[in-house]
């Protein structure tokens, strides 16, 4: 008998740090280098990147003026990061969930995932649902320890 919430019916959440990470990776900078660019401690963007801390619209003009994107990309990963957070509290069921998903990701990122379908011979689509079902169950394995 399962006890637990099947993973289709728990909301996911993911802080704009993570697109921060991605993006320093990408560019092969530390984040030491990042926290000196937008002029944070150490600690302030190891809260912001965990999500343990809001990106704020001053932190935002910051963080585009860093990767030299708009400020408002970043205001939209933190709302959209908010309201995952909200719907994960709310719990939204699978029966209102579309199957649809609309994301907005740096170039770099979207060229890997393009490159790893190609490499792969499937499409991006294939490719990232099979990059975010892994995902998922990995995250549901941290949270349930």
């Amino acid at each position: 008998m399962r006890t637990k919430e099947p993973l289709s019916n728990i909301p996911i959440a993911f802080p704009p740090g993570m697109t921060i990470t991605e993006e320093l990776e990408a560019r092969e900078q530390s984040v030491v280098v990042f926290a000196e660019g937008i002029g944070l401690e150490l600690e302030a963007v190891t809260a912001l990147i965990s999500g343990e801390s809001p990106l704020t619209d001053q932190l935002a003009e910051k963080i585009g003026a860093f990767f030299g994107t708009s400020a408002g990309f970043w205001k939209g990963l933190e709302a959209e990061y908010q309201s995952g957070l909200k719907r994960r509290e709310e719990k939204v069921s699978v029966k209102t969930a579309s199957g649809n998903l609309a994301i907005r990701v740096p170039k770099t990122l979207h060229a890997r995932v393009l490159e790893v379908a190609k490499r792969e011979g499937v499409s991006m689509n294939q490719v990232l649902v099979a990059i975010i079902s892994e995902g998922v169950g990995k995250h549901e394995m941290r949270l349930n320890g």
